[in-house]
């Protein structure tokens, strides 16, 4: 069984479908759904139950898969399998097609390698006369491969018929969030392969004809080594023909296919009853004079003209762009965006938790991001667009928050968020640039002599070194007349010296950008609002806001001024705690998180030799697991179905109790409202945080439900993190005041035994603002993360001594306490790292470590005895990213339509 389709789900979806369907055994798993065989109970029949990959259901929904799916149950024919039933079931989204005892296209294939050239042209009219009905009806298949076709005694029944439109449907263009993908490149149209919006009939027939042709050939029209190199043959290049590689194949049959593989939709068979037929006819011919294989070539390069000027970036097929002459009618804004996924490679975890989690060369042909595998640490990888996979960069091992140079040779990076170093883009020698007093959270390289950096907890404002090295210098002072307090995400404008920042001032809120120039110090502040430039496209800044907007504004750069009204883009990428998921290169090449992508994990047990048990298969969790203090229970958020996009904003989620020895789970709440739990001493009763009004309240929650969740204690200001003392007797709690300012609030103690009395521990300054709170185990110590600065700290809850421990970590995985209440365990850009702390006579750092060969996770907990982690293991190896080519054609038509209105 698969591991996203384990045990469990087995059990709920048996339960789930009770009183209809006995479910029996899986029968297999593919890319979308895993199938199982049962028993109809009301018409006593065996039938097969496809159910979609929790990770699609995810961003689906129910309601409107099923509507879409609907189109395609009234389809009657004989060659196409009918749709029984479908629906949701505890959040599992499947459908319910016969059982048919026979065997797939591809399971012959794989046994016999070829058909009998008379079995395969049956076989294929049979499909073409399903096709050609479904198509009279309205319904284009799209997913036409060997895999969906049964042949049952020795007929063709096309499977899952429509079942990729209603997915394509149903998931509003958010396929990639899913790091799935519809269709088979191998059986691919052109038109499907680049992603254009209009797939008609004409796709279902070039498909059914690489089927064909794998079926007398052995292999399809296309093969190559990686998905993306076959995807750029079926654009660009002319498929050889069916008798070079099996000459007793007719000609007529050779003709036909060949027609059909034509890379123009309208050079292809008007229907597929026209292709079946034309399979049928001795007579049928497709030569030269007919437009045929003489001049096929031609109309490759024609169709390669329109289309591959991105595609190329992709598949590495420059050389083959540059011998194409673009006809004058086709610009560049013709042509559509090219979205995939960042990696494909499964061994691959992307780390997007730092504040600048991708970087792109200029010319959008490199993406550098954080990544490990399963047997090594994390550390930089590029994903050149030519290559089919991504690959290390020796030497960066505890690297983060990447940059290019200006011509996109060498990289910068910083070194566990100290040292600047730098290393060239195709690998090689690491060389130190300097270190940094403090710590930083990114970089701009504008040239080969300027660095720009982007420092944390510096009061004066953003920095400069030159690239060869050298002395750390002030390069953009705070603007402290405007009350500027600090400065994120520069971005030097190419070809100049002027640098665009978000600034950020004391009372919090949506920072502002402004515009600086390096040579004489001129500062103007343009009064858009916005996190963070990304780059300048056209006359356009193209911008990030805090929500994960994209913007677009047309700029006068020498003038530094605005000369145009801001346009809001259809874009919006994933934000969170560090920062914006996305990169944007000068040539428009994007790559980003998109809002609202599902935060898609395992729930994993794992020891400290790296052993794994998972507890809880795919879902949405969200936050740090919590094991409860007899180490028997983990309670953790999961956000509910339709609530992933407010989850991930707010982080706040539907509380969940999973039993460690059974794996038995229990909802304990409803709202989708809920954070940060923390377990009483009997294990019966939970804090946590509910959202309130414009904030939150701590609440207290039996497990047994005897009592409705209460109010635990009544504040002043607004509750961000709570933790209970081990004897359950004593809460600190990180409160906020009512505006939710960035540098207000504090941390209290507050007594349960009397609720009233609120002792303040800690008050937030703009230098140090406590958050992410958790209680030693003997109740001595709390330790927390300063929200300014990412750096871990401890204090005495006896008296006011403390000090800052670690520098920065990961606000997506925070420190967590051993048994002993002297050691921390919290994630880096190194991995998992430990210091023992001394507390006498004073507290004091007295060793720091690591523990090697540990998966790679997120949030996690430690079980009260020290042995076994609970981690949230990202399910999404790319960690939901995609790279869209092209990107930046489509954003021109959206400002270059605001400003025709």
């Amino acid at each position: 069984m698969s591991d996203v389709m384990d045990a469990r789900s087995f059990a709920l979806l048996a339960t789930a479908l009770a009183n209809r369907y006995r479910i029996e055994r899986e029968l297999g798993a593919g890319g979308m759904a895993t199938v199982y065989l049962a028993q109809d109970l009301k018409h006593d029949r065996k039938v097969a139950i496809k159910v979609l990959k929790p990770e699609l259901a995810a961003v689906l929904g129910a309601d409107r898969f099923v509507v879409e799916i609907k189109t395609t149950a009234a389809l009657q024919h004989p060659h196409i399998l009918p749709l029984f039933d479908s629906g949701e079931a505890d959040g599992l989204l499947y459908y319910v097609m016969p059982y048919i005892q026979g065997e797939t296209i591809r399971e012959k294939l794989n046994r016999e390698t070829q058909f009998g050239v008379d079995e395969a042209v049956r076989v294929a009219r049979e499909v073409a006369d399903a096709l050609d009905y479904a198509h009279r009806h309205g319904v284009i298949h799209r997913d036409i491969k060997p895999e969906n076709i049964l042949l049952h005694d020795g007929s063709a029944m096309v499977m899952d018929f429509g079942i990729a439109l209603a997915v394509s449907a149903a998931a509003g263009g958010r396929m990639t969030e899913t790091g799935l993908s519809l269709g088979t490149p191998h059986y691919m149209s052109p038109e499907q392969a680049t992603a254009e919006r209009e797939i008609t009939a004409r796709s279902d027939v070039y498909s059914l004809a690489s089927v064909l042709y794998e079926m007398l050939a052995g292999d399809p029209p296309f093969t190559a080594s990686s998905a993306q190199a076959v995807i750029m043959k079926i654009i660009t290049e002319p498929a050889s023909p069916v008798t070079v590689r099996r000459k007793v194949v007719p000609s007529n049959v050779a003709a036909a296919v060949a027609r059909a593989l034509e890379k123009l939709p309208a050079d292809r068979f008007e229907s597929a009853k026209a292709f079946g037929d034309a399979l049928a006819n001795p007579a049928f011919s497709f030569g030269p004079h007919g437009g045929g294989a003489h001049d096929h070539e031609s109309r490759v390069w024609k169709r390669a003209t329109i289309v591959t000027g991105g595609v190329a970036m992709i598949l590495g097929a420059a050389l083959v762009v540059s011998a194409i002459r673009r006809p004058a009618s086709v610009t560049a804004t013709n042509r559509e965006p090219i979205r995939f996924g960042l990696s494909d490679d499964p061994s691959l975890h992307v780390d997007v938790s730092f504040t600048h989690p991708f970087a792109i060369s200029p010319d959008g042909r490199s993406v550098v991001f954080r990544a490990s595998t399963d047997s090594t640490a994390m550390q930089l990888w590029v994903r050149t667009l030519d290559e089919a996979a991504a690959r290390p960069l020796a030497g960066t091992e505890a690297g983060a928050n990447a940059a290019f140079s200006e011509d996109g040779k060498w990289i910068a990076f910083l070194s566990d968020l100290k040292l600047v170093k730098k290393v060239r883009a195709t690998g090689g020698e690491v060389t130190t640039v300097t270190a940094i007093e403090g710590l930083s959270a990114g970089l701009s390289w504008s040239s080969d002599t300027l660095i720009l950096i982007e420092q944390i907890g510096n009061d004066d404002g953003m920095q400069r070194v030159n690239a060869s090295g050298g002395r750390v210098e002030l390069a953009i002072p705070k603007d402290s007349a405007a009350g500027e307090v600090r400065q994120r995400r520069p971005m030097i404008l190419p070809g100049t010296d002027i640098v665009v920042y978000g600034s950020y001032g004391a009372a919090g809120g949506e920072p502002t950008l402004v515009m600086y120039r390096l040579r004489d110090g001129a500062r103007r502040r343009t009064g858009l609002t916005g996190h963070g430039a990304l780059a300048l496209i056209d006359d356009h800044l193209v911008y990030a806001q805090s929500d994960g907007t994209l913007m677009a504004v047309a700029i006068d750069v020498k003038g530094m001024r605005i000369v145009g009204q801001p346009v809001r883009l259809s874009t919006r990428v994933a934000f969170g705690a560090p920062g914006t998921s996305v990169a944007l290169s000068q040539s428009g090449v994007l790559v980003y998180r998109p809002a609202g992508t599902a935060s898609l994990a395992r729930l994993d047990l794992v020891d400290m030799a790296g052993r794994v048990r998972t507890l809880h298969g795919v879902a949405p969790f969200v936050g740090a697991p919590r094991f409860s203090r007899d180490g028997r229970k983990v309670a953790v958020g999961m956000s509910a179905n339709g609530g992933i996009a407010r989850a991930l904003r707010v982080t706040t989620s539907d509380l969940w109790m999973i039993d460690v020895a059974s794996g038995e789970e229990t909802r304990l709440t409803s709202n989708n409202d809920v954070a940060q739990p923390s377990w009483f001493p009997d294990g019966q009763r939970l804090v946590y945080l509910k959202a309130a009004g414009n904030g939150f309240e701590v609440q207290s929650h039996r497990l047994d439900g005897s009592t409705p969740p209460s109010q635990l204690v009544a504040l002043t200001g607004i509750p961000y993190g709570a933790d209970l003392t081990a004897d359950g007797r004593v809460l600190v709690v990180r409160t906020g005041d009512v505006s939710q300012s960035a540098i207000r609030g504090a941390l209290v103690r507050v007594s349960l035994d009397a609720p009233t009395r609120v002792d303040t521990l800690l008050e937030a300054t703009a230098k140090l603002r406590p958050e992410y709170t958790r209680i030693s185990p003997d109740g001595q110590w709390i330790l927390f993360v300063d929200r300014a600065t990412y750096d871990v700290w401890v204090r005495s809850l006896r008296d006011s001594s403390m000090m800052m421990v670690s520098a920065q970590v990961s606000l997506d995985s925070p420190p967590v306490w051993g048994p002993d209440s002297r050691t921390l365990y919290y994630r880096s850009a190194a991995g998992m790292s430990v210091i023992e702390l001394t507390t006498s006579p004073r507290l004091g750092v007295a060793h720091r470590g690591a523990i090697r060969g540990l998966p790679t996770g997120a949030a996690f907990d430690l079980s009260p005895d020290g042995k076994t982690f609970a981690m949230v293991t990202p399910a999404q190896r790319s960690g939901g990213a995609v790279i869209v080519v092209d990107w930046a054609n489509a954003a021109r038509r959206e400002w270059n339509r605001s400003v025709r209105k």
